[in-house]
């Protein structure tokens, strides 16, 4: 693949400012990036394909999500605050295709 592009600076020596520079690239390797985990699936752990808020809450302790709160009513703040913007549908519940976070076979990296 040829890339090319224009010299802002130049770097005195060899290559005036507004240059353009021609780069000729080769891909010498290419493989399979790791699959993202599939968080939806780790936080609904009773697996009826929607996340409760305790699910939620029970997720965000036990992976010490929670460094800045100090109890119970907090926690609970913040699974409100989550809820707000993920269960667009206002049911209570979180189900696969409001749900933001990284799930199986989405992959937003290119």
């Amino acid at each position: 693949a040829v890339v090319s592009t224009q010299s802002t600076g130049g770097d005195s020596k060899n290559v005036p400012p507004g240059a353009d520079l021609i780069y000729d690239v080769e891909v010498v390797h290419i493989q399979k990036g790791t699959i993202p985990p599939n968080i939806f699936a780790k936080i609904d752990t009773n697996g009826d394909k929607q996340i409760s808020k305790d699910e939620m809450a029970n997720f965000i302790l036990e992976t010490g999500r929670t460094v800045t709160l100090r109890g119970v009513s907090e926690i609970n703040d913040v699974v409100d605050e989550i809820f707000k913007l993920e269960d667009t549908d206002e049911n209570g519940f979180v189900d696969m295709s409001e749900f933001s976070g990284p799930k199986k076979g989405k992959h937003d990296e290119l």
